[in-house]
């Protein structure tokens, strides 16, 4: 019986200890948009880049359709006032015909927007004619990037 007892302590405290140390990284549920279409495909080389009063870091991160995966450091860096920016950086690749066609995004987070419940962050590509006349009154860029959660606005689109 106390043997029982023993190996029941055991796997416990092995089961705290994995679960302690498997969390290096956190999950969000965020869903990213490119020019009003959910990009399930496409997205690559997708990772962090903080600037601080020290150094400049790179992350890898992890995205699928409705979730985002960002290493603890990361979030401990948004809350540090020593942090300038944190930008979550990618490359999305669209095909048109034959043609592939790419377009770099760096979106700038915050803590914030990872607080929230969920974030559609809708990012446009401004070298495609629809788009730029939409939103070129807010912007000289070739990308543009909007947050929608709870309670958040939209950008003022031109017809």
């Amino acid at each position: 019986m106390r043997n029982h007892r023993l190996i029941l302590a055991f796997l416990v405290q092995l089961l705290v200890c994995f679960n302690v140390l498997g969390q290096s990284e956190k999950r969000f549920n965020i869903i990213i948009q490119i020019n009003d279409e959910i990009a399930v495909g496409g997205v690559a080389r997708i990772h962090i880049e903080a600037d601080s009063d020290n150094e400049a870091k790179k992350w890898d991160a992890g995205y699928i359709p409705g979730e985002l995966t960002l290493p603890l450091e990361v979030i401990q860096l948004l809350e540090t006032d020593s942090t300038k920016s944190v930008n979550l950086k990618f490359v999305h690749y669209s095909y048109k015909g034959q043609r592939q066609f790419t377009q770099q995004y760096s979106i700038e987070l915050n803590s914030t927007v990872l607080n929230q419940d969920y974030v559609i962050i809708n990012a446009y590509d401004l070298t495609q004619r629809k788009y730029k006349k939409q939103f070129e009154h807010l912007t000289q860029d070739d990308t543009i990037y909007e947050f929608i959660f709870p309670g958040s606005g939209r950008w003022i689109r031109k017809k």
